[in-house]
C-alpha cells in the first residue's frame, strides 16, 4: 500500500510538472503574438511599515520596445520606458527623472519569465479558461491570473508584505497605438534630473 501511494505522489508531481510547463509554453506563445497592447490598468501598492494602500487607475500601452502608463487624477503621473531608459514625469510637481531601466520590469511576460527558472511554482485553480498560479521565492512571491494564456491580474508580494498588484481590463491586442504615443512631451518649465549612469 505504501509503495502505491508513493507512485501516486511521484505520478501526481510529474502531472502538475507537465501542466506548468504546458501553461508557461502557451502564455509565451500568446503573447508572442502581441507586437502591440492597450488596457486599463488598476494598480494597488501597500506598504506594511506605514500600513498604507494607495489605489492608482490609468492606460498602459506597449509594443516590443517601448512602454507608456498615464495615470489618472488626482495621480497625473507618467511612465515611459524606452531602451534602457525609465523616466518617471509627475505634472503636479513638474519634474521629470531620468533613470537607468537595469532590472525594472513592468510588461507581465517579463515579469513571469524573471520568475519562472528560479522559483518554486505551483497550480491554485484552474476553471474553464481562468488559471491562477503561485510563484515563490525565498524573497518574495507572484500570484498570477489568467484567461487564455493572457494575464489579467499579478500580486507581487515580498517577506514583508509589502506589495504591488496590476490588474489589467479592457485589452486590445494588437491595436493601432497613438502616434507618438512613447515620446516625452513636457512642459516648458518641467525640472529634469537625468540619473542615468551615462547621462543624456
Amino acid at each position: 500500500m505504501k509503495i502505491i501511494l508513493i507512485l501516486f505522489m511521484f505520478s501526481s508531481l510529474y502531472l502538475s510538472g507537465d501542466q506548468l510547463d504546458d501553461i508557461y509554453n502557451q502564455i509565451i506563445d500568446e503573447y508572442s503574438k502581441i507586437a502591440s497592447f492597450e488596457a486599463t490598468l488598476n494598480q494597488e501598492n501597500y506598504w506594511s511599515e506605514i500600513d498604507r494602500t494607495k489605489s492608482t487607475s490609468g492606460e498602459i500601452y506597449y509594443n516590443t520596445d517601448s512602454l507608456y502608463i498615464s495615470y489618472d487624477p488626482p495621480d497625473e503621473q507618467e511612465l515611459f520606458i524606452q531602451g534602457n531608459s525609465v523616466i518617471m514625469h509627475d505634472k503636479k510637481s513638474g519634474q521629470a527623472i531620468y533613470m537607468d531601466k537595469g532590472e525594472f520590469l513592468i510588461r507581465p511576460l517579463d515579469i513571469i519569465k524573471s520568475y519562472w527558472n528560479d522559483s518554486e511554482k505551483q497550480i491554485i485553480s484552474t476553471q474553464d479558461d481562468f488559471i491562477q498560479l503561485l510563484i515563490v521565492r525565498p524573497d518574495e512571491e507572484i500570484k498570477i491570473s489568467l484567461k487564455s494564456g493572457l494575464i489579467t491580474s499579478l500580486l507581487i508580494s515580498d517577506k514583508d508584505k509589502n506589495y504591488v498588484k496590476y490588474q489589467f481590463q479592457d485589452e486590445k491586442i494588437n491595436p493601432k497605438l497613438p502616434k507618438g504615443i512613447f515620446v516625452p512631451v513636457f512642459p516648458e518649465n518641467t525640472n529634469i534630473i537625468d540619473n542615468r549612469t551615462n547621462g543624456e
